[in-house]
């Protein structure tokens, strides 16, 4: 790689985690900002920058601990473990991480959620569906013309009189460490824009990674939905509570429960705290 090619991707590496980091305290401070702890807040920072971080940390930590003890006692938060003891869905191999969402995904499979989960998350990333029909989804979609593989596709029909196509592509990066590809999302968009041409259709799109990150790849962000699996854990366990019946239900909770306990990230000393709010945000997770 040359050097100016260097400088060019430390620069996008830069402009995309201050993004990331702007886009977190901005939703941090959101779910904050209805909890009773604003005059708090505001106490917190005066002195130095050290000590007030710390006092901040210290008083998110105590409303944290306050919301956990209001959660039912079947939410994946308060499990022990996880879908695999002790052991991390973070470090499986990406494509066994993502036939598992898929799983979850299809309404076709004997979970028994139907169309919920996968509703759900298409509402989290814009549409306004309520049901939807012949809905097919894939895991490590290879998309034509030699434009890649996405790693979940999902397609099917509203229920409307119009009975509407719709697209969900889903990019997933379920290690810390994993980057997309150079132009990878972009040749993405382009399949979408050949889709939508073709099909007169709805698309959608989503970007998961552990931390809910803007894609450096994508030539526009609008196009996809940055989500991170804390959010996602989130937006799951908001419908499955609703489905508790459901012969899936204590193997989804074990997976939330991994999601959480591998991305939450809540380490002695970390100020991150945004994840930790995301899964117990007390209006929501009741």
């Amino acid at each position: 790689m040359s050097r100016k090619a260097t400088k060019t991707s430390m620069v996008d590496d830069y402009l995309t985690n201050h993004g990331t980091n702007q886009d977190r305290l901005k939703q941090l401070f959101k779910l904050l900002r209805d909890k009773e702890i604003g005059s708090e807040i505001s106490l917190a920072v005066t002195g130095n920058l050290v000590p007030r971080l710390q006092k901040l940390r210290g008083l998110f930590a105590r409303k944290a601990e306050t919301i956990a003890s209001r959660l039912p006692k079947d939410h994946p938060f308060a499990m022990p473990f996880g879908l695999l003891g002790d052991l991390s869905v973070a470090q499986l191999h990406e494509t066994t991480h993502t036939k598992m969402l898929a799983w979850l995904l299809d309404p076709s499979k004997p979970h028994g959620f139907g169309t919920a989960l996968l509703l759900a998350l298409m509402n989290e990333s814009g549409s306004n569906l309520t049901d939807v029909t012949n809905v097919q989804v894939y895991a490590e979609y290879s998309l034509p013309r030699g434009l890649g593989r996405v790693d979940i596709y999902a397609t099917g029909r509203t229920t409307d009189p119009t009975s509407e196509i719709w697209g969900l592509w889903i990019e997933a990066k379920s290690k810390w460490t994993t980057q997309e590809g150079a132009e990878q999302l972009k040749r993405y968009e382009r399949h979408r824009s050949l889709w939508r041409s073709d099909s007169h259709g709805q698309d959608y799109g989503i970007f998961l990674t552990p931390d809910g990150r803007h894609a450096r790849s994508a030539g526009s962000y609008e196009q996809w939905l940055p989500l991170s699996y804390t959010r996602l854990a989130k937006i799951l366990w908001q419908e499955a509570k609703n489905h508790r019946c459901a012969a899936g239900f204590e193997w989804l909770r074990l997976y939330l429960s991994s999601i959480i306990k591998d991305y939450a990230n809540i380490r002695p000393g970390s100020l991150d705290t945004l994840p930790y709010f995301q899964i117990l945000d007390l209006e929501n997770s009741l």
